[in-house]
């Protein structure tokens, strides 16, 4: 994706921002649903950097919705759109 490692911070926030938006957007699939909660999908589109400027990455992450609203992230990129 282009970001180098001095620049994890940066794409840590990206990754956030990015993440914050789909999920506030619906840009997700649910996955399934067990006594835990809700297991969803979320499709995020990851902005390049440096020599990757101008290409953007879909990516799939994966997270759990407990009962009591709270958010787990299961798998920060586990694939590709």
């Amino acid at each position: 994706m282009g970001y180098t490692e001095k620049e994890f911070d940066e794409f840590v926030n990206v990754f956030l921002q990015k993440t914050k938006e789909a999920y506030f957007y619906g840009n997700y699939y649910k996955e399934n649903y067990n006594n835990f909660g809700f297991k969803i999908n979320l499709n995020l589109s990851i902005p390049g950097k440096n020599e990757k400027v101008g290409k953007v990455y879909n990516v799939t992450t994966n997270y759990m919705i407990f009962p009591n609203k709270k958010l787990k992230m299961n798998t920060p990129l586990g694939g590709w759109q």
